[in-house]
């Protein structure tokens, strides 16, 4: 198999991957959405709020994926949490930025093809302590610009 096939193949299987400890949609930290127009808004009401972020910069990445931020977050609700995972990763060539929890990959990939590029993912998570991983998946070895990574634990 190819390079490119190779990358085809963990891409599909990045996004098609699921997790069973995603909590049911009855958490009432569940998102209100309102659209208006073409623009849709997003309204959260949580009393507690834990947030991480991770930095870096002048990573010399491999072809393949290379792990830029991880960390493990606590869900204290026994209705679970909503995670979101917002990152910002400069690159000078093609790749996925991912982020798992307790090894499945969040939906949601981006693909950059160069320069920074935004990424916001989310997941209901079950209570309990759940692992993070924030990877980019590189198609050609090289360095890699200045990365952000703030991930978010809403509890009702």
């Amino acid at each position: 198999m190819n390079l490119r096939a190779s990358c085809t193949a963990a891409i599909a299987a990045i996004l098609s991957i699921s997790s069973s400890s995603f909590a049911t949609e009855q958490n009432p930290c569940v998102p209100v959405y309102h659209k208006t127009g073409t623009t849709l808004y997003q309204h959260l009401t949580a009393q507690h709020v834990e947030v991480a972020t991770q930095r870096g910069e002048n990573l010399n990445s491999s072809i393949g994926f290379n792990t830029i931020g991880s960390l493990t977050l606590n869900c204290r609700s026994k209705s679970g949490c909503l995670l979101t995972v917002n990152s910002v990763v400069s690159v000078e060539s093609q790749s996925f930025v991912c982020t798992s929890v307790d090894g499945a990959y969040l939906k949601r990939s981006a693909f950059i093809t160069g320069g920074p590029v935004p990424t916001l993912q989310s997941a209901m998570l079950a209570t309990g302590r759940h692992n993070l991983q924030t990877q980019i998946y590189v198609l050609n070895a090289g360095p890699l610009g200045p990365w952000d990574i703030v991930y978010s634990l809403y509890e009702p």
